[in-house]
């Protein structure tokens, strides 16, 4: 089991899990993971609280308690105050893979005999699942790749992972192909190679660049090419006007859920929420309900008109918000790229053609 905090150790910003005593847990509950925003006395209580931000959203207030503000939240209900004894700091991947799965290699497997005796050895295993185990760390270097040197397939989500040194697994353990690490609050990613990832994939109508660069404000290179500026300050203006054409009225906490890093570009580049919302159904608008539903179409409607290949053009949007001409990706739908009536569609011939 999870070692439970006395509050010496944890620190403001740490990632932390709850942990409850014998029979206390409830049939089907999960363990909570979230941030330490703050950690000291609580007005008319005694002893020492720790302010978490829970990452389901699920707490009891803002971190503000009788009138004070103790902490800041996600969102409105995603705040608790709770003791040390109630938190654990979480254990390394090792510490965890034993938990998991050295208990579990004598379990009689009826009819799967050889199964059985292949899993008996922790070295063995080739897909390891430790989802919301409350690993914090890959723990001393060389430490994983000594007890599971096999494992090919490992499951991470929704652990305490705010720094994850990827590389650093990966040359540990040189069999690992799939690292699955949804619901880990990593935020200092600054190289990351997607090539050949489902991801990026333009035939599955996935993730475009600029929306993996708008997400990850720390990203500095994505796919070996250099992330600059400019670059950065148009992919995170065209994702907020992408986000916010999906909403009407105020933002809610589920939406911010989402999309945690909306309020901090709607201040960084001073964005009129009330512009970039939808508003009435305009020309344009009914045109993409009909035929021009996505940019590649659109290009083929230039092709006609401007007598330029569809394959060598290049589409950029600009207006009053949006002064720098922002290059528009075949996937997107018109709708997605924000078009009001003030918005231009810039056509240009690619270099070389």
């Amino acid at each position: 089991m999870l070692t439970e905090g006395s509050g010496i150790g944890f620190e403001v910003g740490h990632r932390v899990l709850t942990v409850r005593k014998e029979g206390e847990k409830k049939e089907g509950e999960k363990k909570q993971s979230g941030t330490i925003k703050y950690i000291g006395p609580v007005e008319g209580y005694d002893g020492l609280w720790i302010g978490v931000d829970w990452d389901s959203g699920h707490g009891r207030h803002n971190g503000t308690v009788n009138g004070k503000r103790y902490f800041e939240t996600t969102t409105q209900e995603s705040g608790s105050l709770v003791r040390p004894h109630s938190l654990s700091a979480g254990v390394t991947l090792a510490e965890a893979l034993i938990q998991r799965y050295h208990g579990r290699m004598n379990v009689e497997l009826v009819g799967k005999d050889q199964i059985e005796e292949k899993q008996k050895r922790i070295e063995e295993l080739k897909v390891v699942i430790l989802a919301h185990a409350g690993v914090r760390s890959a723990g001393p270097r060389g430490e994983v790749a000594g007890l599971a040197p096999s494992i090919e397939e490992l499951d991470l989500t929704g652990n305490l992972l705010p720094d994850w040194m990827v590389e650093t697994l990966k040359l540990s353990l040189k069999s690992l192909e799939e690292l699955h690490l949804c619901g880990n609050h990593i935020k200092t990613i600054q190289d990351a190679r997607l090539s050949e990832n489902p991801l990026v994939d333009p035939d599955l109508g996935t993730a475009a660049r600029y929306l993996l660069v708008a997400r990850i404000g720390s990203i500095t290179s994505l796919n070996g090419s250099e992330v600059k500026p400019r670059e950065r300050k148009e992919a995170e203006i065209r994702y907020v006007w992408n986000v916010l054409k999906t909403i009407t009225g105020k933002i809610s906490d589920s939406v911010l859920k989402v999309h945690p890093r909306l309020m901090e570009l709607i201040s960084k580049y001073d964005i009129s929420v009330e512009s970039a919302q939808p508003r009435g159904a305009g020309a344009f608008s009914k045109m993409s309900e009909t035929l021009i539903r996505m940019v590649g179409r659109l290009k083929q409607v230039c092709e006609a008109l401007f007598r330029v290949k569809a394959a060598n053009q290049v589409l950029c949007i600009k207006d009053e918000e949006r002064p720098l001409p922002i290059l528009l990706d075949d996937l997107e739908t018109i709708a997605d790229i924000g078009v009001t009536e003030d918005s231009r569609i810039l056509v240009d011939e690619a270099k070389g053609h």
